[in-house]
């Protein structure tokens, strides 16, 4: 079942891109605002979708054109289910 998401996290899911590197995810920021992103990711990290850095905060970053994050397996699970559902 998938919980319910604001339209700025659906979003966001439906950008992410596996890097290769474990549970790393890239975005695009095309189209968005800076630092909407990173919004999301917080919001998905309270909830337990991301992964925490060893500074307690979530384990994301955003660059000009593109943003990375790690998701934990319970964010990974949650990515199956939205792809599954389009």
């Amino acid at each position: 079942m998938i919980p319910r998401l604001t339209t700025p996290q659906r979003r966001m899911l439906d950008r992410l891109q596996p890097t290769g590197q474990g549970r790393w995810h890239r975005y695009s920021t095309a189209n968005m605002q800076r630092g909407r992103g990173l919004i999301s990711v917080s919001a998905l990290w309270r909830r337990g979708y991301v992964c925490t850095d060893e500074y307690g905060s979530p384990d994301a970053l955003e660059r000009r054109d593109y943003g990375l994050i790690h998701l934990t397996a319970q964010g990974e699970q949650l990515l199956a289910e939205i792809r599954k559902a389009s």
